[in-house]
């Protein structure tokens, strides 16, 4: 999702929120399926596929990319994994 959404950008990434529906699946394992690191790698235009999957955060670092996740979104899960991404723009 993060690559997709990244793709969808016309601008260079400064800063985006994932932002997870309080009574979806994502707010309680995205840490253990490490979602996390394949929205910020996705985020910073690698494929779902990518080595750099395990470095996402520290390539974001490097980049000066600001990604954080927000597990206090109000949005209704209308599936499970239900994300919404804001890039400030």
């Amino acid at each position: 999702m993060g690559f997709l959404a990244r793709q969808l950008l016309h601008h260079n990434l400064k800063k985006a929120t994932v932002e997870f529906a309080r009574d979806g699946a994502y707010i309680n394992m995205y840490r253990g399926q490490r979602s996390n690191y394949g929205f910020t790698s996705g985020l910073l235009g690698y494929r779902p596929e990518s080595y750099s999957l395990h470095n996402a955060f520290t390539e974001a670092k490097k980049r000066n990319v600001e990604i954080l996740i927000s597990r206090m979104a109000i949005l209704k899960a209308t599936v499970p994994n239900l994300a919404r991404f804001d890039t400030g723009k």
